[in-house]
């Protein structure tokens, strides 16, 4: 009877062994394949020097303008790297200037692309060769109807505008070849592919200004220049939700910053 008895014990470990062992494997399995499909394998985030700003106020001797714009510059990067260093985990984040556009374009990445901290991204999960990564930049986003996943070529726009600026700063854009195409959608975060095309955008108007700031956990990435129309406003959370959600593409979709639920206790505070 005893034998018995620790014969059946021994064929029930037996069987729980056997099952966790496949179900170990077969969990494993899924992370791998998961792991293999994701996409985008990084995220390149483009920075804005102003280059085109401080070469013209540079050349006008414009010098106060000149200091104003370089601190605008050092702190829409600043936020704009703090909120993916915080918000966005779904994939790498690498970092590279404006003025390095042409360079990423054709996917030469070493001495280009740099690491939250200003180091040279070295160790990259992509190279020459990747076509599974998203470019993004905070801007004005192209017109483009839900329904197509790619800008088409034709259609241009803008990342610097003259809105509001100074007379002496009529600045011509080479950073992007891209124009306003006149469309008051606000601005965003510009999605694009490794060709650099635009596949989606995430955007705000400018009355939702208000909004945003009223969020107090986003109030850190926010930079809004009093002289200028340079600006960043947090959007790295929002995609990493999208990623996360693993949806078939980035839907195009207005974000205040805040959801529409909570902003009535927001603003009775």
């Amino acid at each position: 009877m005893h034998k018995s008895t620790l014969t059946k014990i021994a064929l029930i470990l037996l069987v729980i062994c056997a099952t966790n062992a496949c179900f170990a494997q077969d969990t494993l399995g899924k992370k791998q394949d998961t792991l293999a499909d994701k996409f985008p394998k990084a995220i390149l985030v483009q920075l804005r020097s102003e280059h085109n700003r401080i070469t013209a106020a540079t050349k006008e001797r414009k010098y106060k303008e000149l200091e104003i714009i370089k601190n605008d510059a050092v702190n829409v990067t600043s936020r704009m790297i703090a909120d993916f260093k915080d918000n966005f985990t779904f994939c790498p984040v690498y970092y590279y200037m404006d003025t390095n556009l042409d360079l990423v374009k054709n996917r030469v990445f070493k001495g280009v692309l740099f690491n939250a901290d200003s180091t040279p991204a070295n160790d990259l999960v992509i190279n020459d060769t990747s076509k599974d990564y998203l470019i993004v930049f905070y801007g004005y986003p192209t017109s483009q109807a839900r329904t197509r996943d790619v800008v088409p070529d034709t259609t241009r726009r803008m990342e610097y505008t003259d809105y509001k600026m100074p007379a002496w700063e009529k600045i011509i854009d080479t950073t992007g070849n891209r124009y306003n195409s006149g469309e008051p959608m606000g601005k965003g975060l510009i999605i694009n592919n490794y060709k650099f095309k635009q596949v989606s955008y995430l955007y705000k108007l400018e009355y939702q200004n208000l909004i945003f700031k009223l969020r107090k956990k986003s109030k850190k990435y926010i930079y809004l220049s009093k002289h200028y129309e340079i600006e960043y406003f947090p959007f790295a959370e929002v995609l990493n939700q999208k990623l996360i959600a693993r949806e078939k593409k980035i839907r195009i979709s207005n974000y205040a910053g805040v959801p529409p639920a909570a902003l009535k206790d927001i603003l009775l505070q």
